[in-house]
């Protein structure tokens, strides 16, 4: 299953360039505009206004975001971009020309957009004290059966190959697999309906995906190598970078904002962090199980509430894993989620597909090829 990387390219987003260029104009051509027999107070005037005008550029390239407030096809944390007015992608494009591909390396880029630290980087509400310290003292085993609540029921194309699940910026991402399948998608996390799709290269088999930033991170099956898409402008060519794992695959990422760093599984029981700046591993744990065994097969990941949540391949099962120690803390049965014997019949494959939503305490899960996805408590 070795593929050659080729990415599907398209046209990047319009820059600043050209409004540079205008800006300079003015400069210029101003002071030769102003009559010798100008009246002071127009002059001043005119230097008002100039201030202005340059006030409102300088606005916009520190900080468009900030400058386009109103709703109506604009820019919010909730919105995300779909739908946005011209104007609005052409501010963002302004203060992320620096970071077009061209201009320094990989590490450096990113090092620059990591500076973002706003709500709409860590995409969940508050998780409650109370809430958060109840989940942790409790001791679940597959044993216990059901440890969970459905909360409601929505649809997901049963066409999708669930390798990864993300929420963020109001949206469900989804990476999708299988060689000539496989794709990038946005989602309606109300109904779980397509929005988006991208079509990734036929040789390339997707993987797991996590959002980081502004950015979309994924990784291939075999491929050895790994994607940075702008979430914003998912037609963009991505980014690319090379990983190695312990058996050189990859399955499952996900992303530690508190210490920076990026999680990724193979398929083995191992778990590998890279520094999210350099995209280098920083350091690898072994993981398992409460009986003791090796948590072999570990696929789709989430950080949640300072652990690392897991599925297992051919598993219906969700692994709380430490991520200082790899001890599984919890083991949650999800068997009666939809029952194997129930969804063979229909075609659906494996319980693959996590990710926390808006309400920090509520998951989405999904499967490969489920016609259903779900949130849980």
């Amino acid at each position: 299953m070795d593929v050659e990387v080729e990415m599907v390219r398209s046209t990047d987003p319009p820059g600043r360039d050209g409004l540079l260029v205008s800006a300079k104009a003015v400069e210029t051509t101003f002071p030769h505009t102003i009559s010798s027999r100008m009246r002071r107070p127009s002059i001043c005037l005119m230097v008002m206004v100039l201030t202005i005008f340059v006030a409102v550029v300088g606005k916009i390239y520190l900080d468009p975001e900030g400058l386009i407030t109103i709703r109506g096809g604009v820019y919010t944390p909730e919105e995300g971009t779909i739908g946005k007015s011209a104007g609005t992608k052409v501010a963002e494009a302004m203060g992320q020309i620096r970071n077009r591909k061209g201009h320094g390396n990989t590490a450096e880029r990113l090092n620059n957009r990591h500076k973002i630290e706003t709500s709409e980087t860590y995409p969940t509400n508050i998780d409650p004290e109370d809430t958060a310290q109840t989940w942790f003292a409790a001791n679940v085993t597959l044993k216990d059966g059901q440890k969970y609540e459905i909360i409601e029921k929505l649809g997901h194309d049963r066409s999708a190959f669930t390798e990864g699940l993300t929420f963020a910026k109001g949206f469900l991402y989804e990476s999708t697999g299988m060689n000539g399948r496989s794709s990038v998608r946005v989602l309606d996390p109300a109904t779980g309906q397509v929005m988006e799709s991208y079509p990734m290269s036929p040789q390339l088999f997707g993987e797991g995906m996590t959002f980081m930033n502004d950015r979309l991170v994924q990784l291939t099956y075999k491929a050895k190598t790994g994607f940075i898409y702008n979430a914003n402008y998912l037609t963009e060519e991505p980014e690319t970078f090379p990983f190695s794992t312990t058996r050189n695959e990859g399955w499952g990422l996900t992303y530690d904002h508190r210490n920076n760093e990026l999680i990724a599984s193979d398929g083995s029981n191992k778990l590998h962090f890279w520094d999210a700046l350099t995209l280098t591993e920083v350091r690898r744990i072994s993981v398992y199980r409460q009986d003791g065994s090796p948590a072999t097969n570990i696929n789709e990941l989430e950080y949640w509430r300072g652990r690392v949540l897991a599925n297992v391949w051919f598993e219906d099962v969700l692994l709380v894993i430490h991520p200082e120690s790899g001890v599984v803390e919890k083991e949650y049965d999800f068997s009666s989620l939809w029952p194997k014997r129930e969804r063979h019949s229909m075609g659906a494959d494996v319980l693959n597909g996590i990710s926390v939503s808006s309400d920090p305490d509520i998951l989405f899960m999904t499967g490969k090829n489920w016609d259903r996805m779900f949130r849980v408590k």
